[in-house]
């Protein structure tokens, strides 16, 4: 089944982007100052060529769909995680953490979106590559990227993941799968990373939706994490939302829930640790690409 898909449904709650949103965004955590540039370094498979994400604007600084793991961690050390900082480039620093590097892959856009510096997130993942380090990317595709671009990826058999949700706004989910379709036309692995939850009974619309991203080829579920007091509440069967783990110490709580597996498919379920799908590295667990 091709990735690209067209909608014809009529998504009821507003925009998550809207203007009135980002306008009004008063966001602004005490003590904050501008990230300065830091050397690309990897920490346990997460290695980010941009740090920050202007996504995180929204919803009064809380980021997409309400709750935003990059806004939260950055706000604990008093970072403006809504303006986003490309680090530097050091191969000498890279290399050594690549040596030791106890796994066979990294993920780029953990804590920022790499599609903000196209060129330096294909140059690293290039650098990797020498070190035998599969990448796998992470974006919502804020920045489209172009055919060079997809082919040298490509080339080194990058994993592209494009984070999408039917809570989305038509347009978005164009721009993300229209991309994923472009990369799949020059030999990339693409793979629509479906940001899923368990809607109430009250919205078919999104509902309908949800379903014909999760139907097509590679779809791969994240769960949507929620709060007590997430915006996006109102949309949701809550009834169906239990306790998970924290992004911060791991352990189950009750701040954070989740409808967890709506599919019974492979997704992003725990930790990089104990999580045995590793992002769709390993194409002979899952029969994907031969």
């Amino acid at each position: 089944m091709p990735l690209r898909i067209k909608s014809n449904v009529a998504v009821k709650p507003q925009s998550f982007l809207s203007q009135s949103e980002t306008q009004t965004s008063t966001y602004s955590p005490l003590g904050s100052r501008l990230a300065g540039r830091r050397n690309i370094t990897k920490i346990g498979p997460l290695l980010d060529s941009v740090r920050g994400c202007p996504f995180t604007a929204v919803y009064g600084g809380r980021g997409c769909y309400g709750h935003c793991y990059l806004a939260e961690s950055m706000a604990r050390y008093h970072i403006k995680h809504w303006i986003p900082v490309p680090n530097r480039f050091n191969g000498q620093l890279l290399a050594k953490d690549l040596e030791r590097l106890e796994w066979d892959y990294v993920r780029n856009g953990v804590m920022g979106d790499p599609s903000l510096d196209w060129l330096l997130a294909v140059r690293v993942a290039e650098f990797c590559d020498l070190y035998d380090k599969e990448t796998v990317i992470l974006t919502r595709f804020l920045v489209e990227a172009d055919n060079p671009v997809h082919c040298r990826f490509a080339r080194i058999g990058a994993i592209m993941h494009g984070s999408v949700s039917a809570l989305d706004p038509p347009q978005h989910r164009e721009r993300i799968l229209r991309n994923l379709w472009q990369y799949e036309q020059v030999g990339g692995r693409a793979v629509p990373r479906i940001i899923t939850a368990c809607f109430s009974d009250d919205w078919p619309d999104l509902w309908e939706v949800q379903d014909e991203l999760m139907s097509l080829n590679c779809a791969f579920q994240q769960p949507l994490r929620i709060r007590g007091d997430s915006p996006v509440n109102k949309w949701l069967d809550l009834d169906r939302y239990f306790p998970t783990f924290s992004n911060t110490d791991n352990r189950l709580t009750n701040r954070w829930r989740s409808a967890h597996d709506l599919y019974g498919s492979r997704g992003c379920y725990t930790k990089c640790y104990s999580c045995m799908n590793k992002c769709m590295t390993n194409p002979r667990v899952w029969g994907v690409w031969g």
